[in-house]
């Protein structure tokens, strides 16, 4: 998918759709999305699941009011 050719609002409205059904499910979300990604790509070293888990905690506080907003 090239994700140039999408219309950002559309993205941003099917974005706020997702969260306002289940922000919950935003986590599991991302993580299918890294692992996916990872298996797509042949790097050397294959990222493990506790390091996505890492990535996406450290992130998910972040911007977790942003989110939050955003839903």
């Amino acid at each position: 998918m090239d994700i140039k050719k999408i219309d950002k609002t559309v993205l941003k409205e099917a974005l706020r759709e997702i969260l306002a059904e289940d922000f919950s499910n935003l986590k599991d979300m991302i993580k299918e999305i890294l692992i996916e990604i990872n298996a797509e790509t042949n790097s050397k070293r294959e990222v493990t699941k506790d390091e996505i888990e890492a990535l996406i905690d450290a992130n998910m506080k972040k911007y977790e009011a942003e989110l939050k907003a955003l839903a």
